[in-house]
This record gives structure tokens, C-alpha cells and sequence, in this order.
């Protein structure tokens, strides 16, 4: 047996976003970390790829809170490793922009409080004060978590799910302000980047995340596999250990304690904690014993719905024909489909889609290399060959994906005309693929679904009742490359006991980070 027992060791199962986080802040507390991950290298959602020796993205496509001051700017700069991010801000004026096919309307989505307030007030004048009544009041939400903000917390703030103003549906909040429908929806342009669903989303998940790409968005320069690898760093650089291509297979378990992992290549591990970056539902799959949790505890992961998946498309684009844009491009067919881009009858996929030029430098560039479309697309259309193997699909399989690329360049064809004349090579990954390489429940991107309704939903403990196990990662709390981080400092928060701790000193680290800017 491999034994890796000493003071504070602690074992995390998966080396994706969450992780990777709670290890980097456990390893700055002095614990050891061992982080045991089932792929063939470390990062999960933050994977790149490569084919003919392009880069391709897998999940990340583009990141808020970066710029100056922002949380996640100054989260990877107390790890250390911010300064060393390629990232390549989205553009100044413009972040986003919405293509409605209806009246073949464009709105651009401005970078900026006052940018965001002027394009749409521009497009619908009569909602000018509306709108900045509607951008003060997401505002005032974001503001009111303490974390989201990297304040330090008296707990109190738990009183605020009790507050209709912050648990409320997005569409209801959203019309409090808004009068003209087609801009209601329209304010609800990124849904599918937080699993949104209009009547069922709390307003505080909308607010959270909105708040954060207005205040600053960017790009991965060269992909997000730089941020897995840099965290893994850290990791290895205080006496840290990762091993990759040997996941855990099973956690053996007595009197709600776990004695040691076995993983795919039957090795054993023993740490004095266990820390989860799975979906529940397969944390509780790799216990010899489930019983040792409660039932209806079992119950309640197994059963709560889960976000929807994607169909992903990667276009290699011939040699400057296409250009690079700064910003992200969604289009839909109509107004109502907005809210409903998960919603849809198989013949009329996809309804929406997301469409992002890749940066091959910081710098000021004119022509794109790579495309990503990204549709979503519910599990149930491929669960039939979900006991197929990875590279060994069947050809119905196979067919359906050729199939479902030509739908995709059909409707961007519609907005772009020439496209296939520009391009080079297509290819393309189903929720299939990305349950394979994620290790989410049915592909899901971002976890159980918010449900105002249901905060419990939103709000998994990291603390189990096994004793030395706990959760990290997108399903304790907020989910993506915002809600990660933060569900880390919660996770290392309940094993430390040094919640608050951590939280300061992670914001006295941005005086140091603000005399490096202005250095440079």
C-alpha cells in the first residue's frame, strides 16, 4: 500500500478548475496535496487540445473579472501565477453582440457599466432610464455577496435568500424595470452561460455573473490550458504531488471515515482528508459503502435536475479569409427563442449559438485561424450511444455529428455568406465528448440547475457526513471560472476554519498587484 500519511495530507479527486484551486489554497495553508486525476493531463474544462498543430479550446471561451482589481485578477494573483497569463482583454467599446434574425437587428453589448447603459439605451431610447435602473439594480445584487466581492463575512448574509429581491426569477426582475419585451429578453442574451432558465433562475445568479463580463472580459491567449498548468505548479512547488491518467475508483469507507482511495490502476492512497472536484452524484458512486451517507442526503444529489450540455463545433478557417473578432457573436432566430436555446424541437436545432474567434496574440490582429460554435444540446439527443466507447462510436454516431455540423453551417451561413468557402476543416464534440473529458453528469456545463424554488439546489455543503470528505468544484455553489475559485475558499474555509482568513489575505494581496501594474 502507498501511503502518503503525514501532518495535514489531504487527497483531491480531479485535477479540473476546482481542483486545482482547492489544492493551490490548501498547499498555501501547508498542506500536502495529492491531487489523483483520471485523464491523461491535468485541467478538466480548461483543456486544450490540438489537431495539425492548431489549438483548439475546449470549454473556456472567454472569462470575466481579469482586469484590474477584478476577483479573479487578484484570486490567481495570491497564487502567484496571474502575471504570467497570456489574456488578451475582449474590445474596449464592445464584448458581446446579439443578432436577432427576426428583424435583422444587431446589438452590440458594451464593456463597462456606462458603455452597457449607452448601447442599449441607444437601440431603445424610451428604456434609456429604465435600463440604468435595471444596470444600478444588477449592480446593487452583485454587490450584496460578500464573497463574490472577496469581503470577508459575518454570515449574515445567509439572510438574504429570505429577500424576494435577490431570489426572484430573472424574467420577473428583469420586468420590473423593463417595459419593452423584445429588450427583456434581449437582457438575457447570455443565459446559456449560467444555465438560465426565465422563470426558474434566481436573480442573483444573473446579476452575479452579468456584473462581472460588463466590468471586464477577456480571452485565453494560446488557450486556458496555461491556467491548469500553472496551478499545477504551485501545487508541485510546495511539496505537492499529481498524478494524471490514474483516477479514483473507489473510496473505502468505515464508521463514516474514509480509510484510503484505490485508483484505476489499483494503487492505493491515504491522506487525512478527501476532497471531491466531481459531480455528487459520482462522488457517491466511488464509495465501497454509499449507506455510510443518509439516504434521503443520497436522494436529494441523485435526483436534482442538472444543466443542460452542448454541441461544439470547431471550424480551421483557410489562411486570412475570415477575420478576428473581439468580440462574441450570439444569434438567434427570433426574440422569444432567447430564453429558449435549450428548449427546442429536434428538427428546428439548433435555435441559438455562440460563436468566438480565437486570439493568437495580445496584440491588434485582422484575421481568425480558428472558429468555436457552441449550441447547446440536451443529452437525451445522444444518450443512445452513451455505452458506445471514446473513438469506437458507431457510425450512426458518427453521422449524426456530420449531420448536426451541417446545421450549424447552414445558420452561420445566414450571417456570414462565404463561410464555406473560407473554410478549411470542421469537426466537432457532442455531450458525449464532453461528459467524457469533463466527467459531468450527462455533459452537464454547469452542474445542478438553479432553481429559485429550491435554493437547496444551488447550495450543496462542502462538508459531508463522512468525516474527513468533502465537495468542491461547480455543484457546492456558483458554477464556471468565477463560481469555481470561490467555491474553493468556501471548501478550504470549512477544513481550515479560516474562511475569513484566507479571504483577506487573498485581498491584501491586490495592493501588491496594483504596485506591479503600474511597474509595468
Amino acid at each position: 500500500m502507498q501511503d502518503n500519511t503525514t501532518s495535514k495530507t489531504v487527497i483531491i479527486i480531479g485535477g479540473g478548475l476546482g481542483g486545482l484551486c482547492t489544492g493551490c489554497l490548501l498547499c498555501k495553508e501547508g498542506y500536502r496535496v495529492t491531487v489523483l486525476e483520471r485523464h491523461n493531463k491535468i485541467g478538466g474544462g480548461l483543456h486544450t487540445f490540438k489537431r495539425k498543430d492548431t489549438i483548439y479550446e475546449t470549454g473556456m471561451h472567454y472569462i470575466g473579472a481579469l482586469q484590474s482589481g477584478g476577483v479573479l485578477q487578484r484570486f490567481f494573483s495570491y497564487l502567484g501565477i496571474f502575471d504570467s497569463l497570456q489574456i488578451k482583454p475582449l474590445g474596449t467599446d464592445t464584448f458581446d453582440v446579439v443578432y436577432v434574425k427576426e428583424d435583422h437587428r444587431k446589438f452590440p453589448i458594451g464593456l463597462g457599466k456606462e458603455n452597457f447603459i449607452a448601447h442599449w439605451a441607444e437601440a431603445f431610447p424610451e428604456e434609456r432610464e429604465n435600463i440604468r435602473k435595471y444596470t444600478e439594480a444588477i449592480y446593487a445584487v452583485a454587490d450584496r455577496f460578500p464573497l463574490c466581492n472577496l469581503r470577508v463575512s459575518d454570515h449574515s448574509s445567509l439572510e438574504m435568500f429570505f429577500d424576494e429581491s435577490i431570489v426572484m426569477p430573472v424574467a420577473d426582475f428583469i420586468a420590473k424595470y423593463i417595459k419593452n419585451p423584445k429588450l427583456q429578453k434581449l437582457l438575457a442574451w447570455n443565459n446559456p452561460l449560467y444555465g438560465g432558465d426565465a422563470y426558474r433562475t434566481p436573480i442573483y445568479v444573473h446579476a452575479i455573473i452579468n456584473h462581472l463580463f460588463i466590468e471586464g472580459a477577456s480571452r485565453f491567449v494560446g488557450g486556458s490550458q496555461q491556467l491548469a498548468d500553472l496551478m499545477s505548479q504551485v501545487i508541485l512547488d510546495h511539496g505537492g504531488t499529481i498524478v494524471c491518467d490514474d483516477g479514483v475508483e473507489q473510496l473505502v469507507v468505515k464508521n463514516r471515515k474514509i480509510e484510503y482511495a484505490v485508483t484505476q490502476k489499483g494503487k492505493r492512497y491515504a491522506a487525512d482528508t478527501y476532497i471531491s472536484s466531481l459531480h455528487p452524484e459520482m462522488t457517491i458512486h466511488l464509495l465501497d459503502d454509499p449507506a455510510q451517507l443518509p439516504k434521503a442526503y443520497r436522494n436529494r444529489l441523485e435526483t436534482m435536475s442538472n444543466t443542460y450540455s452542448a454541441f461544439v463545433v470547431f471550424l480551421k478557417m483557410k489562411k486570412e479569409t475570415f477575420p478576428y473578432y473581439n468580440h462574441n457573436l450570439y444569434f438567434v432566430e427570433d426574440y422569444d427563442e432567447i430564453w429558449n436555446v435549450g428548449q427546442y424541437k429536434q428538427q428546428e436545432w439548433p435555435v441559438g449559438i455562440m460563436l468566438m474567434t480565437a486570439p493568437k496574440s495580445k496584440q491588434e490582429e485582422k484575421w481568425a485561424d480558428t472558429i468555436i460554435v457552441s449550441c447547446l444540446m440536451r443529452y437525451d439527443d445522444v444518450r443512445q450511444w452513451e455505452n458506445s466507447t471514446r473513438g469506437k462510436r458507431p457510425q450512426e454516431y458518427l453521422d449524426f455529428k456530420k449531420n448536426h455540423e451541417k446545421k450549424v453551417l447552414d445558420k452561420l451561413k445566414y450571417y456570414f455568406p462565404d463561410i464555406e468557402n473560407q473554410l478549411e476543416s470542421v469537426f466537432s464534440a457532442s455531450p458525449l465528448t464532453i461528459k467524457d473529458y469533463t466527467g459531468s453528469k450527462d455533459g452537464s456545463l454547469y452542474g445542478y440547475t438553479k432553481d429559485y424554488q429550491r435554493l437547496e439546489c444551488a447550495h450543496v455543503s462542502p462538508s459531508t457526513k463522512i468525516s474527513n470528505l468533502f465537495l468542491t468544484g461547480q455543484n457546492i455553489n456558483l458554477h464556471g471560472i468565477l463560481g469555481v475559485p470561490l467555491n474553493a475558499i468556501i471548501t478550504v474555509g470549512v477544513i481550515t476554519g479560516k474562511y475569513n482568513e484566507i479571504i483577506r489575505k487573498i485581498d491584501d494581496s491586490k495592493e501588491n498587484v496594483y504596485v506591479t501594474i503600474e511597474k509595468k
